[in-house]
């Protein structure tokens, strides 16, 4: 369907970040079936409240989540979904820098052959790719010239899923390996869930890539919807499950990537996938800006 590509490339770069490290750890805390049937849960409710927000954007003629809330629930509603929205992505930012500072400086201090203060270096580099990269792309008044940018991040997730997959064929014949390997464990189950529904979360994002799409409609947003959140969750869990094999007797930690060993491709990796989340940041701050906005000027938008 025409004019459907870039928006499910950027809602579903929208989705896919950080929550694809934490994957392999919600199978070895549930279990190898249930942490799937998490994943497959968390997507199908994704699917169905996305949708369900279209159509009522599209009865109520609101092009925003703020103008849908006062439209349902009055100025106080506004208020509180405002205020949600801001403070879920900016906890959404803050996880994206956290994975920064931790991956970024060992590989820059190991390239340029320095001792490093794990602060200061921690702290130049977050400022450098903040000010320098992500600032710039969260000043772009069109989520459409992100196109390209989610091309790129998309594809190095692909590349970071194919490692994996190779990786673990090693353990997938290894008879010991599959003894290990558990299959629902319930003491892990609340502890997961959250981590599953917040990796397919991107409602806020719709509504902007909706607004912006050429000649918007329930259909073509059905098409970007069902394409971006299958295509997540089907990296979710190949990541969930290959990465589970391949260090199940290890010990998942909850950024995979620090699993990995510390050779020159697994730093090369861990290196793109911190400019992975430092490009895929603007795509998050849309919301953010939408809602300040609103929260500041509601006279204007509403």
């Amino acid at each position: 369907m025409e004019g459907v590509f870039k928006p499910a490339l950027n809602l579903g770069n929208s989705v896919i970040g950080v929550g694809i490290l934490a994957m392999p750890y919600c199978i070895e805390k549930c279990g190898l079936v249930l942490g799937l049937s998490l994943l497959a849960l968390s997507a199908t409710f994704t699917i169905w409240s996305l949708k369900m927000l279209v159509r009522s954007a599209q009865l109520t003629h609101k092009s925003s989540y703020e103008q849908l809330a006062y439209h349902t629930f009055g100025r106080h509603g506004k208020l509180v979904i405002e205020l949600s929205i801001i403070g879920l992505t900016i906890g959404c930012l803050t996880s994206f820098f956290v994975v920064i500072g931790d991956l970024a400086p060992p590989i820059v201090a190991n390239s340029l052959g320095i001792n490093w203060s794990p602060s200061y270096l921690r702290m130049g580099l977050m400022m450098f790719f903040a000010f320098a990269i992500s600032l710039p792309l969260s000043l772009l008044r069109n989520i459409d010239s992100l196109s390209g940018v989610a091309i790129s991040s998309l594809f190095f997730y692909s590349c970071l899923l194919i490692r994996v997959v190779l990786m673990s064929l090693t353990s997938l014949v290894n008879t010991d390996v599959w003894r290990t390997v558990s299959l629902v464990k319930f003491d892990g189950l609340l502890h997961c869930l959250p981590i599953c529904a917040l990796a397919l979360s991107c409602h806020p994002q719709m509504f902007v890539i909706y607004i912006q799409m050429a000649d918007p409609s329930i259909r073509k947003m059905s098409t970007v919807i069902n394409g971006s959140i299958y295509m997540v969750a089907t990296g979710y869990g190949l990541m969930a499950f290959f990465g589970y094999m391949m260090f199940v007797r290890d010990g998942i930690k909850g950024d995979v990537l620090t699993n990995f060993p510390h050779d020159g491709l697994s730093q090369l990796f861990r290196f793109g996938f911190s400019l992975s989340v430092v490009v895929g940041f603007p795509l998050v701050v849309f919301p953010v800006r939408a809602s300040i906005y609103s929260l500041l000027f509601s006279k204007v938008t509403i």
